[in-house]
């Protein structure tokens, strides 16, 4: 179960709204509603994100949605990969991901790869291969700055809850 409540923003915003997840009856805090002009701001050619943030992002009610749209081809401009495809560290392993890009254009290849995606969300920003798949991500030569920036609009995935491990039920993209 979901719930959206409002909090304090980042960076001292007034608010954002926020979704939580409930799991044994608590509520986990999962992320900040994200837009994709919030994402694009930061990776110009396209954002790696979650099926929950996909949702959101895309404006849809559910990942049943979510998945009927993909399956129908009715998001061109969306690129799905299955950590496990490409042999991620777990828990990436267990958890498709969207590479979305702004609409009108067509995501026949993700401009990072979903593992260079993987090694930034785990990775440190000063270590050399990091920071050049960060700046491969952002456009961007401050690759501290550029970390600090994917962090705060949701554009890294640093924890993820338990996946499934199989393919799920998604047509995924071909390179």
């Amino acid at each position: 179960t979901y719930k959206s409540y409002l909090a304090p923003g980042r960076n001292g915003s007034s608010s954002a709204t926020v979704t939580a997840r409930q799991v044994q009856g608590q509520y986990l805090y999962v992320h900040e509603m994200v837009t994709l002009a919030d994402l694009l701001a930061v990776c110009p050619n396209g954002a790696w994100v979650t099926e929950e943030q996909a949702v959101q992002v895309l404006g849809l009610k559910s990942k049943t949605d979510l998945q009927a749209k993909c399956n129908e081809g009715l998001l061109p401009h969306v690129y799905i990969e299955h950590g496990g495809k490409v042999k991620a560290p777990p828990p990436y392993n267990s958890h498709a991901f969207f590479f979305i890009q702004s609409e009108g254009t067509s995501a026949n290849r993700p401009a990072v790869d979903l593992l260079d995606w993987v090694n930034i969300c785990r990775g440190d920003p000063s270590d050399t291969q990091t920071a050049e798949a960060i700046r491969k991500y952002t456009g961007s030569s401050d690759t501290g700055g550029a970390f600090q920036q994917l962090q705060n609009c949701g554009a890294i995935a640093t924890a993820l809850p338990p996946g499934n491990a199989g393919s799920g039920d998604y047509r995924y993209s071909t390179s």
